[in-house]
């Protein structure tokens, strides 16, 4: 599973009454479009000074009325909120050109992308000059660096730090 992070907040409903039994508290959130919505929030407790999400109450959709209900049990009624859940940003694709001088693409360059770990990817540019990767994981370290057997290049490798698509790691040959 992806780690996760919190999108939107709904509910921050907040008191510090306690009660000797269980209670149970419902929770609408309105304007919900879908189950598959609903089915993405969660309810989070806020119990001795950390936010938890141990309650076990599956919303629950009226696709009639557009509203998702959470029912828990608890025993306090400590702060509660109701967020919606998403992956953290996918992986991104990071590219660029490699030209000559005068502006013209250069075809078959190689060029590596290389992470923090040492692990290497090449590509080769195609006829334009163009070269892409894809699946580049996002707050990830890189060094992107250009090899041509006709081409020299005054600046041969870029550092990247990757947080979003990025296909203007471009690289120009000297004359």
């Amino acid at each position: 599973m992806s780690p996760l992070a919190i999108v939107a907040l709904f509910f921050d409903i907040c008191t510090s009454a306690t009660y000797p039994e269980n209670i149970t508290v419902t929770l609408n959130v309105p304007n919900v479009a879908s189950s598959m919505a609903c089915s993405e929030l969660r309810l989070l407790h806020f119990e001795t000074n950390a936010w938890t999400s141990n309650i076990n109450a599956p919303p629950i959709y009226n696709a009639g009325m557009q509203v998702c209900k959470i029912s828990p049990t608890v025993i306090s009624l400590s702060p509660f909120a109701v967020v919606q859940f998403a992956p953290l940003a996918a992986n991104v694709s990071v590219g660029g050109r490699i030209s000559a001088s005068n502006g013209n693409g250069i075809r078959n360059v190689i060029v590596s992308l290389t992470e923090s770990d040492g692990n290497t990817r090449t590509v080769r540019t195609g006829a334009f000059g163009y070269y892409r990767f894809d699946e580049v994981e996002v707050g990830e370290t890189y060094i992107i660096s250009v090899r041509a057997k006709r081409f020299t290049f005054a600046q041969s490798s870029q550092v990247l730090n990757v947080s979003e698509d990025s296909a203007n790691v471009d690289f120009v040959a000297q004359e």
